[in-house]
């Protein structure tokens, strides 16, 4: 599978409200991480799940760095 193919996989799976399968998949094939989709892959801020999207966000940051 190509590089394009894969982003626009990782374009679906945010579209289909499945960011950490997206994150995966980022991950796995090195795709480019624009802000567009980082953004994307941020979820919500709420008062129940900030130790889960501060584990998101460390990881989105690793792959933007």
């Amino acid at each position: 599978m190509s590089a394009g193919r894969f982003e626009a996989a990782v374009r679906l799976l945010v579209k289909g409200k499945q960011p950490e399968r997206a994150l995966e998949l980022l991950l796995a094939h090195e795709v480019p991480l624009t802000e567009e989709l980082a953004e994307a892959l941020t979820p919500p801020k709420t008062a129940d799940n900030n130790d889960s999207r501060n584990s998101v966000l460390l990881r989105i940051a690793q792959v933007g760095a």
